[in-house]
């Protein structure tokens, strides 16, 4: 409101100097004379009253009412209503946030509603060590956002166009562990399967990239991520480096429901590949060769966070923490037994181990039997008439060798492995 009353004090100003330069010009000087006491007045009206101090006092209430102890209730009653300030040269850290979120440390506040309530990673450990301590670290470190600012909309940033980094979403839509990685190294091991507390929806994210999905597909069979995987397909180590702006002019976001940022490019790319990214000539672009894995909302979510989790961490290594964790078990699903019911679970065990190489890699995401499989890859039904045993060898040690355009990935198959499939696929004519 008060923003608004300046505003409306400079419009009149100017259709004063536009009517009365030539008339009055008394009357005009008076005219910004005025102006200009009322503009101080604003500016000292917020200063003295900015919605930080009622946040404040109001926690100060609330901390009271659950206070009983007489020295306590004294310190209350001379809490200081101030700006409060974590800084960290070493993390590049000014966080102001602890100025309205004053309960993050303590236990007290619970139950209390934001901006009061206790935040639930603080805590201290049987050695004394504090975990996450926000007097140190600070919080946009987590969660990203504006710092320095002191009213929500500012230090959320989300509506600033310009500020790279809004805060992170929160609630059940929530992203701060995107940031875990910065300091625990663990997270960044697309090989590992570890536990790190609180990171739970990384984890998750990270087993489906290691093929725990209904279609048992690692990501790296396509993808590098930290240098491990193949290069058919983007490689995702440094998607979170991107901003907003440097995202949105190198991605195709035509076909994006909603707003159109970075979260939802990749959030509704997961749930429907093809939808996200579909040949178009005007735009010339080709069909992405992601196969839809037809995940959960709460699936594609995670796997957006993770994503964003992907970037080169500038957290000195001082304040890396590496906590003893324990492995965690790898869940193996089943063997994916069937090319879109091709097969049956009672007919695997007859199968030739050619053919259970083939179901195991899987060939059939891409390629397709007798109408059965993928349909990114050339079908296979009478690939034993078309290929001699000599091109397939050559084919299966580094496909671009004898097909340029081949984007199927090498997959280091043995001698072995590669005469076993050369037998089944001879078999198909």
């Amino acid at each position: 409101m008060l923003n608004n009353i300046a505003l409306a004090l400079v419009t009149v100003n100017i259709i004063g100097v536009i009517v009365l330069w030539k008339r009055d010009k008394s009357l005009l000087y008076a005219m910004f004379a005025m102006s200009l006491v009322i503009l101080f007045g604003i500016t000292t009206f917020k200063d003295l009253t900015p919605e930080w101090k009622d946040i404040q006092r109001e926690y100060v209430r609330l901390l009271s009412e659950k206070t009983t102890d007489p020295v306590k209730m004294e310190k209350l009653n001379r809490y200081p209503i101030k700006i409060r300030q974590a800084w960290n040269h070493e993390l590049g850290v000014t966080d102001r946030c602890q100025t309205c979120h004053l309960g993050i440390d303590n236990p007290q506040m619970k139950d209390a509603p934001q901006p009061y309530t206790f935040h639930p990673v603080a805590h201290v450990l049987e050695d004394g060590r504090i975990v996450h301590d926000f007097n140190t670290i600070g919080c946009t470190i987590c969660h990203e956002g504006q710092g320095r600012a002191t009213t929500k909309d500012d230090a959320h940033a989300r509506g600033i166009r310009h500020w790279e980094t809004p805060m992170y979403p929160s609630g059940k839509k929530g992203m701060a562990q995107a940031s875990c990685a910065k300091c625990h190294e663990e997270l960044t091991k697309p090989e590992g399967y570890e536990i790190l507390a609180g990171a739970d929806m990384i984890m998750d994210a990270r087993d489906f990239t290691l093929g725990q999905n209904d279609l048992e597909i690692q990501c790296t069979s396509c993808h590098s991520i930290y240098g491990v995987g193949e290069v058919v397909a983007p490689d995702l180590s440094g998607f979170g480096e991107s901003t907003e702006h440097e995202f949105e002019a190198t991605h195709i976001m035509n076909f994006v429901e909603g707003k159109k940022d970075k979260y939802n490019w990749a959030f509704q790319h997961f749930l429907d590949p093809q939808k996200i990214t579909p040949e178009d000539e005007k735009l010339g672009i080709e069909e992405t060769i992601m196969p839809n894995f037809e995940m959960s909302e709460e699936m594609a979510h995670k796997l957006t966070t993770l994503v964003y989790s992907m970037k080169e961490s500038s957290v000195p290594v001082k304040f890396r923490y590496r906590p003893e964790i324990k492995k965690r078990e790898a869940k193996r699903g089943r063997i994916q037994r069937e090319i879109a019911g091709l097969y049956t679970a009672e007919e695997y065990g007859k199968l030739a181990e050619g053919e259970k190489l083939f179901l195991a890699y899987p060939c059939w995401v891409c390629h397709s039997i007798k109408g059965k499989g993928g349909k990114l890859a050339p079908d296979l039904t009478k690939v034993g008439k078309r290929r001699d045993r000599e091109w397939m060898i050559k084919h299966f040690k580094d496909p671009p060798s004898v097909t340029k355009k081949s984007f199927m990935p090498k997959f280091n198959l043995s001698d072995e492995q590669i005469e076993e499939l050369i037998a089944y696929l001879a078999t198909l004519q």
